[in-house]
């Protein structure tokens, strides 16, 4: 069930003082900020430029600006459900390009009539349920190339934890028909399916609300909705030439 407070829990003024370090320490700590007080889209690309590079996507205009919408001058398949009024799975963007974007920005235009709550995961979380409770299921999910993400000019072999070279974990995750996993991992996937479905957490945005999340660590997804809903998504990838770069990164620590 969508859950208001959560937004209030995870919310960060990101146009007060001292905003950029507000940011980058809640993103450290939890990987996840609301936000609210973005009147439009230019400023919504101005917040956007203050967190890094802007990554360009096929669905992006010429500043990285992507509408989310129901489309319907657009047959849906693969990977185009998120322009449909249907329930979006939980995913990581990008898992189909060899380096995913650090950040995803969310910001709403104009709220569902119905429906349409934003959905989340803490990987790290996820990640820490598995080490405890289903080690040999966690193995199995960071097996290198147990994964084929297809989508993009060239496929990605990977896995859904891999470790970095400095120790961070990193999800990468789709459940649709662009990504394929090996028969070890598909005998697993209902016990990660299912703690997914157990960890979500839900909440709406409502009009001129945001959100940031890192890439490498949550995964997102969306309710199914009726009426209009009109979101605007920007992927971020972080810059160490800036304030935010050195302190956020795709993936998180364990320990």
């Amino acid at each position: 069930m969508a859950d208001n407070t959560l937004f209030a829990a995870f919310h960060v003024d990101v146009a007060g003082p001292y905003a950029e370090e507000r940011i980058a320490r809640a993103l450290a700590q939890d990987g996840l900020v609301t936000f609210d007080g973005i009147q439009s889209r230019g400023e919504l690309l101005q917040l956007c430029s203050r967190l890094g590079t802007s990554v360009k996507h096929r669905d992006a205009d010429e500043a990285g600006l992507t509408r989310i919408a129901k489309r319907s001058d657009m047959q849906p398949g693969e990977g185009y459900q998120a322009f449909t009024a249907s329930h979006l799975t939980l995913h990581t963007d990008g898992s189909s390009i060899s380096e995913p974007p650090t950040l995803v920005v969310l910001w709403c235009e104009r709220p569902a009539a119905e429906g349409g709550a934003s959905l989340f995961v803490d990987g790290k979380q996820l990640y820490q349920v598995l080490a405890n409770e289903y080690p040999q299921v966690l193995e199995t999910l960071s097996t290198p190339k147990s994964a084929l993400f297809v989508g993009a000019e060239t496929p990605v072999y990977g896995s859904i934890f891999s470790r970095g070279a400095d120790g961070s974990i990193c999800v990468r995750f789709r459940y649709d028909g662009l990504g394929y996993y090996t028969a070890p991992v598909c005998s697993v996937l209902p016990i990660f399916l299912d703690l997914l479905d157990r960890s979500t957490l839900a909440f709406p945005l409502q009009k001129q609300q945001g959100y940031i999340l890192q890439n490498g660590r949550w995964l997102h997804g969306r309710t199914a909705f009726r009426g209009e809903r009109e979101m605007y998504r920007v992927l971020v990838r972080s810059d160490p030439a800036i304030s935010l770069g050195p302190c956020v990164h795709l993936g998180f620590q364990i320990g």
